[in-house]
């Protein structure tokens, strides 16, 4: 199994262990003592479920909110449609390979990485044009997967 594959298994993997969702953010304010518990969470529905910390003596909340609407954001349902993609990659790249000898277009991104479009003869004869953005897959299986280059 290819990075892009063993990256995709993984993402789908956690996404159908995790609690399905929607997930939604919510704030609160508790009574505490000696001043009130502050607490921004992530709810699942609808297993109603929480993953909860306690901001009281945080500081500012613009963080705690980025991190916690973040998690909430990468719900399994999109977890599962990253997995779709890296795994439509991993087809990609496989099915080009006869075609490595194609001219070829690289364009470099200011992300480091490069995507590219492939210009050549088909089996069939006739002329094709394919557009590759498994840079962006491999970086990303490579995080998902804590793999260096």
């Amino acid at each position: 199994m290819d990075l892009l594959e063993r990256a995709a298994a993984t993402l789908r993997e956690l996404a159908q262990a995790a609690t399905s969702g929607p997930w939604e953010v919510i704030e609160d304010v508790h009574r505490g003592y000696p001043e009130p518990a502050r607490e921004i969470s992530v709810w699942s529905q609808p297993e109603d479920r929480y993953v909860t910390e306690d901001v009281t003596n945080a500081g500012s909340l613009d963080r705690w909110r980025a991190n916690a609407q973040h998690i909430a954001i990468w719900s399994p349902t999109n977890a599962l449609l990253v997995a779709d993609w890296l795994e439509g990659e991993a087809a990609t790249v496989a099915a080009m390979e006869p075609l490595a000898d194609l001219i070829g277009v690289t364009i470099q991104h200011t992300s480091g990485n490069s995507s590219h479009v492939d210009v050549g003869r088909a089996e069939t004869g006739s002329w094709r044009m394919h557009a590759r953005t498994d840079s962006f897959a491999l970086a990303l299986a490579r995080s998902i997967l804590q793999e260096d280059t």
